[in-house]
């Protein structure tokens, strides 16, 4: 078979693995070929599966792809796969091995990448099965299964949902979302049902739809009780069922069970290029499922018009929204199921409205011909991948799941950098357990603690090119030391001044930053320090700073080269501007988020609430983190006059402070002295009015009305109570503060540090990566 093969002229050759193909099909075989028929101009494809059945040839053509087939039973694929691979690769000298799912076909990879470890490895997600189920099968060949994930150089995944999976059992390598894309051309024989069909207006014959695998995943179960319960509606149901699957005999007996025999159509099996023709006879389309990878007869339904009710669960909220593009029910209930499709029934409104943003949200971001694009960078990605000269070492102080500002910067920025092609490995201080970064705990004491630090770099360095650390001493000085035993490049970003914050945080000297610095204190503190934090940033290649006002210390003070020093803002989250709670001005909530640590001026806050509670008499002061001056805040705020209106909230999550952010009437930022506070950005993006204290590098971005001086409590009193004592001053401020976007995004941020390392991005970034999601 193998003998006879002559090499074509050279181009990229990629080999896949894949369990299954053509014409045994599911959704994954489906996207193969989507995607190889699109980019056969560019590669040669070879694809190795298992011959389901004798009548299948051992070796043709399909579209853009050479099959080979191999005998035998799915237990044995892997190995036999490995051998033909390689029998195949000496002829044809491969440059990307691709493998279809972690299950036979990625075994097959592994041991083809164990052996080739210099062939870039593609993994591909595509598992729609609950992840418990998932573990159950892979069963006592746990280990090797997790090395499929350890070892990929690149996974493409379906779902932000297969993403976060892939990274749970040990991917440390790029992990790009990419869906799986609709052939739209099938689907232009239909338009939006309310529009066009008559059928659905006056005729009071109703039918639903499911294109489904009938296995007990996809809940189909749960749909014929619904259709059950709607039985007695006005209108008559009738759901039409497209597949087959082992559950098949099952579903039917329930049908008769539940006396509906004559409202359920079982159609079997279907070729693909028929199911556009089913979906043009129904209104609507259900698949209540209970694990799904993304659910691609969602997206099918959708281009052909077809309002979709699914369950929130696995890669299904990626584009279903509840309300805008689908209709959520709940898992496992088939009274909640029948609520939806009977809500659809009779709002004609809520129908259309569903049906036509639906189909925009395919035709804009799931089509074929996108993906194969998004695929085709990320072919040419991976090859850059397994040159370790591009991997990046971040050395950070905190990591994810640890909660704060510092921690979601390192994580985005990790995200984007693999998204982009580069390996990174990551190394933080952290008790919590993770397979994605090495922690150091910070329960071993000082000095042991920072020597185990630098271990974990020097062993995390030995293949990267690039050391990033996130701050100069912690972080920096062991991630420096092993930049210039191993001679890597050495990057590092400052977004503090650790020497001053740790005066203020004693109580030695309440002033701003400037001050400190101008009178030289710095010099009579910590003089050993200082000069630690001088060698690390003038040993770095480029040092990053969130603000001016930084970067103008390093120069005058620690005499660092000016074209050394790279400013890159924070990002302000490009979101819709969402004021939240309209009644925030007659709750009068003034919030802060942060740190409780003496610098961040919370003292202060609390005196000026307690004066500005007393001249309106109403307001509210929320106070959410942790820090070491949280006693002492709690004990100010018990004995003042407000003390009843002063909350303090423990640490949480992004998504929870967003909530919080939008139920507030103003956002404070009190600091003695500050950067670019992640906190006001993200109250600024929710539209929400922010006061900010001068000594801020935001503060020259913002209208007088929002600054005040950090140490002249009346000049905040005054502007507190102007904004929540005065509704028409309220509401001039909103109309300012929305107006104000400093057009920043993580992509922005991402590209900014791409040209500190002199890389270039990705050509398809501003199309495809442009999120804050990565």
């Amino acid at each position: 078979m193998i003998g006879n093969i002559m090499d074509s002229e050279y181009r990229s050759r990629v080999l896949i693995f894949s369990l299954a193909y053509f014409p045994v099909v599911g959704g994954a075989e489906i996207a193969v070929k989507e995607i190889t028929d699109r980019l056969g101009d560019s590669f040669d494809f070879d694809l190795v599966t298992l011959q389901f059945n004798k009548s299948h040839l051992v070796q043709e053509v399909i579209g853009s792809v050479n099959v080979y087939r191999i005998g035998g039973s799915k237990a044995f694929f892997p190995i036999k796969a490995f051998f033909l691979a390689n029998r195949l690769h000496r002829l044809k000298s491969y440059r990307i091995s691709w493998s279809i799912m972690a299950a036979y076909a990625g075994f097959a990879a592994l041991f083809f990448k164990l052996l080739n470890p210099k062939i870039p490895f593609l993994l591909t997600l595509q598992e729609g099965d609950s992840e418990k189920h998932i573990l159950n099968r892979v069963g006592v060949f746990y280990p090797l299964w997790r090395l499929i994930f350890k070892k990929s150089d690149y996974i493409q995944v379906i779902s932000q949902y297969l993403a976060d999976f892939a990274r749970r059992y040990g991917a440390t390598c790029p992990v790009e979302v990419v869906p799986n894309g609709v052939s739209l051309e099938k689907f232009k024989i239909r338009s939006t049902k309310s529009e066009t069909n008559s059928n659905y207006k006056n005729s009071n014959v109703k039918t639903i739809i499911t294109t489904s695998r009938l296995v007990y995943k996809n809940g189909i179960d749960t749909l014929i009780r619904a259709v059950a319960l709607l039985k007695a509606k006005s209108y008559k149901l009738k759901a039409i069922i497209v597949g087959d699957g082992p559950d098949r005999s099952k579903l039917e007996q329930l049908a008769r069970d539940l006396g509906i025999v004559d409202r359920i159509k079982f159609i079997g099996h279907v070729n693909p290029d028929r199911i556009p023709e089913y979906l043009s006879t129904a209104d609507i389309f259900v698949r209540p499922s209970r694990s799904e990878g993304l659910g691609n007869s969602f997206l099918e339904a959708m281009a052909a018009g077809l309002p979709v009710v699914g369950t929130a669960v696995g890669g299904i909220p990626d584009f279903l929204t509840d309300g805008e593009t689908g209709l959520f029910s709940k898992v496992d209930d088939p009274e909640s199921l029948a609520d939806k499709i009977d809500l659809l029934f009779t709002n004609a409104e809520l129908y259309q409205g569903i049906s036509e943003n639906g189909k925009r949200l395919v035709y804009q971001k799931y089509s074929s011909d996108l993906v194969a694009s998004r695929m085709k960078d990320i072919f040419r990605k991976i090859t850059r991948v397994v040159k370790k000269e591009t991997d990046i070492l971040m050395a950070v102080g905190i990591y994810p799941p640890d909660i704060g500002g510092p921690a979601v910067h390192a994580k985005k920025l990790t995200l984007g950098f693999r998204q982009e092609g580069f390996g990174v490995k990551v190394v933080s201080y952290g008790d919590s357990a993770s397979d994605e970064v090495a922690k150091v705990s910070r329960k071993i004491p000082s000095g042991l603690r920072h020597m185990v630090y630098f271990i974990k770099c020097f062993k995390l360095a030995w293949h990267c090119g690039i050391i990033y650390a996130h701050d100069a001493t912690a972080a920096g000085l062991p991630a420096f030391i092993v930049a210039k035993i191993l001679g890597k490049r050495f990057f590092i970003r400052v977004g503090g001044d650790i020497l001053w914050e740790r005066v203020v945080e004693k109580g030695e000297r309440f002033i701003s930053m400037h001050e400190y610095y101008a009178r030289g204190l710095y010099l009579k503190d910590r003089p050993i320090m200082f000069q630690i934090i001088r060698l690390v940033l003038k040993g770095a290649n480029k040092v990053v700073v969130t603000a001016d006002m930084l970067k103008d210390i390093y120069i005058n003070y620690y005499g660092l080269n000016p074209d050394n020093i790279i400013v890159i803002l924070n990002p302000m989250p490009l979101r819709q501007v969402d004021i939240g709670n309209p009644n925030g001005f007659e709750a009068g909530i003034v919030l802060f988020a942060g740190r409780l640590v003496p610098y961040k001026n919370l003292t202060f806050l609390i005196n000026v609430f307690d004066k500005v509670r007393q001249r309106l008499n109403k307001g509210k002061l929320y106070l959410i983190g942790d820090g070491p001056d949280k006693k002492n805040l709690e004990s100010l705020a018990e004995n003042s006059f407000s003390a009843m209106n002063i909350n303090f909230f423990p640490p949480m999550s992004q998504s929870e402070l967003f909530e919080k952010i939008k139920e507030a009437a103003v956002c404070v930022g009190p600091a003695l002295t500050e950067f670019n506070p992640n906190f006001i950005l993200e109250s600024l993006s929710l539209g929400k009015p922010v006061l900010l204290s001068r000594e801020n590098g935001l503060s020259v971005k913002l209208p007088e009305e929002f600054v005040f001086y950090a140490t002249r409590e009346g000049d905040l009193e005054n502007k507190l109570v102007e904004l929540i004592g005065d509704e028409k001053s309220y509401e001039k401020a909103l109309k300012k503060i929305t107006g104000i976007n400093f057009r920043r995004d993580w992509a922005n941020v991402l590209e900014d540090h791409l040209a500190v390392f002199g890389m270039k991005k990705n050509e398809s970034f501003n199309v495809v990566n442009r999120s804050e999601r990565f």
